[in-house]
């Protein structure tokens, strides 16, 4: 460390390096290593506005629990399918019953968001068109 960085803990227990009343490093609390805030990724809501782990840790978490994920999902939605599907009919009956304010309502934003509504339907189609030509 410089002569003018300190190492310091916030009051969860993070230790970060601050030099200039900014804070330069910090702990990850993945591999528990200290390593500069350029190798985290944004979060404001984290300490010098990065999340808790760095890049090389959350794309070893994504790996190891990609495998699992289809089969929580699955049990996930056989253990919730009654509210899933309560869910639906309730959307369907809010539907029915004010139908004409929400197609108004629709009608207005399309009006107002014209071109931002047409270039999202315009990207979607190439998304779309590429996929299907892979």
């Amino acid at each position: 460390m410089k002569e003018n960085q300190v190492l310091k803990k916030n009051r969860r227990g993070t230790q970060y390096i601050e030099e200039n009343g900014e804070v330069i490093a910090k702990r990850c609390s993945g591999c528990g290593e200290m390593i500069e805030l350029e190798h985290f990724s944004k979060s404001n809501a984290g300490l010098g506005g990065t999340v808790s782990k760095c890049r090389p840790c959350i794309l070893e978490y994504n790996k190891k629990y990609s495998k699992k994920k289809p089969e929580y999902d699955k049990r996930y939605y056989e253990k919730n399918r009654k509210g899933t599907v309560a869910k639906k009919e309730s959307d369907k009956r809010y539907y029915e019953k004010n139908k004409g304010k929400i197609i108004e309502s629709r009608k207005r934003y399309y009006q107002e968001n014209k071109e931002r509504v047409l270039e999202r339907a315009k990207e979607s189609y190439l998304k779309n068109k590429r996929e299907v030509n892979e």
